[in-house]
């Protein structure tokens, strides 16, 4: 990631990063990655354990 985004980028990624720890649970956004990841696979095969799902 570019450091030297535009301020109004960097305000739109920091209120995203909060909001998808919010919305997980999660104290900080490797993990909140993780859990809204894990969250989506589980949608996509009906929480069958054991469906890989890829992008």
């Amino acid at each position: 990631m570019d450091v030297r985004a535009e301020p109004a980028a960097q305000d739109l990624l920091r209120d995203t990063a909060y909001t998808l720890c919010v919305a997980t649970g999660a104290r900080d956004v490797e993990s909140a990655l993780t859990l809204a990841r894990t969250r989506i696979a589980e949608d996509a095969t009906n929480g069958e354990p054991g469906v890989e799902v890829t992008a």
